[in-house]
């Protein structure tokens, strides 16, 4: 699948210390790297209302994903579950 990301996913990167998390977060965007449909992505989740909108699951933090189409997404936001409706999807 093919990944486009977003500069507010760069921005709420860099603002994680926590290496574990980052690098889960590097483990999930291999696997989305290798899968063909979205909804092979392990803790994914489509977001209620939104066609194209989706949200995986990674402990406390969320990562939203909107689907271009069949074979290419965007990464659009890392954050915490406290924060992440707040300001996904747009």
């Amino acid at each position: 699948m093919i990944i486009r990301i977003e500069r507010y996913f760069d921005k709420d990167v860099s603002k994680i210390r926590n290496k574990k998390l980052l690098q889960e977060l590097r483990n999930i965007i291999s696997v989305i790297e290798d899968v063909d449909f979205i909804h092979e992505i392990p803790h994914t989740k489509k977001i209620e209302g939104y066609k194209s909108y989706y949200r995986v699951k990674l402990g406390d933090y969320r990562l939203g994903i909107e689907k271009v189409s069949n074979q290419e997404v965007k990464l659009i936001r890392f954050l915490h579950r406290k924060e992440i409706y707040r300001y996904f999807p747009r």
